[in-house]
């Protein structure tokens, strides 16, 4: 049966959670899945996470901020964005501002871009 893990960064703490049968085949999957950009040498850190077990799918970037206390980078500014900042906002579940002016000024750069932004749907 499946199990989650948490796979991190060693230096970095970027991490993620991935649903697999055991620690050696979350840590493959972590890095086939190229999360940590291009670090062919790494040996990232990985813990089981029953918390997350009964997911059926893994917790959006939202879920895990909200309840799991998690921090990512603001999409357009790379401040740390956690639980305890007030002012985040989101676009969907996924793209993560630390406040209301870096998220306009992503979504004017990605209005503005010839090929258009990855989303269209603006949260508050």
């Amino acid at each position: 049966m499946a199990k989650a893990f948490i796979v991190k960064h060693p230096d970095s703490g970027q991490g993620v959670v991935v649903i697999a049968e055991n620690a050696g085949k979350a840590r493959a999957a972590a890095i086939a899945d190229d999360i940590f950009h291009d670090c062919e040498f790494l040996d990232p850190v990985v813990r089981r996470a029953p918390e997350f077990d009964d997911c059926k799918i893994v917790p959006t970037r939202k879920e895990l901020v909200d309840k799991h206390c998690w921090w990512f980078e603001c999409e357009c500014c790379g401040e740390a964005v956690h639980e305890y900042n007030g002012d985040r906002r989101w676009i969907g579940e996924g793209l993560i501002f630390c406040n209301h002016w870096c998220r306009a000024q992503y979504r004017e750069r990605t209005e503005d871009d010839s090929e258009g932004g990855p989303e269209t749907r603006w949260d508050s």
